[in-house]
């Protein structure tokens, strides 16, 4: 009996926090997304061309309507002749997304941090270099709702880097603007 009791409690209780979300934006939703990319360059003249893919997954929860809690992942690699680097850089970031259970699109803004480790490594040389670092970013953008529970992402950001060799007290900083266009899952 006092299973079957507490097994109604825990099917009452989940379902009126499930309930609870309204809309994509309010409190205990959650936003999946990330942006993908593939870029390819060759110079006039060149027989060397440069590859690079790109893969960022977040997932954000909503800890109070409007404003989210998560984190992101940014996995990189580079190559050009010989020559690669890869780099995996994981972190928090908070933000505020603006609307309602009436609008059309949702606009928002975020600041996050991610922590760096990246490797070049050259086929012509015994060993790899690795390199770490610190990015703290900020920007904003758009989240266009193409289904119920799937929108397209529009945003830009401004990236502050700083990336120092494991062998050496060298230090190098990086300022990157970016401009993404990606997905977002809302479950609410």
């Amino acid at each position: 009996m006092k299973l079957r009791s507490l097994f109604i409690l825990l099917v009452l209780l989940s379902s009126n926090s499930i309930m609870a979300q309204r809309y994509a934006i309010s409190k205990g939703s959650i936003m999946i997304g990330g942006a993908a990319g593939y870029t390819s360059t060759s110079a006039e003249g060149s027989d060397t061309s440069t590859s690079q893919l790109t893969i960022s997954p977040e997932l954000n929860c909503f800890v109070a309507n409007n404003f989210f809690l998560g984190g992101g992942i940014d996995l990189k690699y580079q190559s050009q002749g010989d020559f690669g680097n890869t780099s995996m850089g994981i972190g928090p970031q908070i933000g505020a997304a603006f609307g309602n259970e009436y609008s059309q699109v949702f606009p928002f803004i975020k600041l996050g941090a991610r922590y760096y480790k990246e490797t070049f490594d050259k086929s012509s040389i015994e060993q790899n270099t690795n390199v770490s670092g610190n990015d703290i970013f900020f920007g904003g953008g758009v989240i266009i709702p193409a289904r119920e529970h799937l929108g397209i992402t529009i945003e830009a950001g401004y990236h502050m880097m700083d990336f120092s060799t494991e062998d050496s007290d060298r230090s190098l900083g990086i300022n990157q603007f970016e401009i993404k266009i990606g997905f977002a899952g809302l479950l609410f």
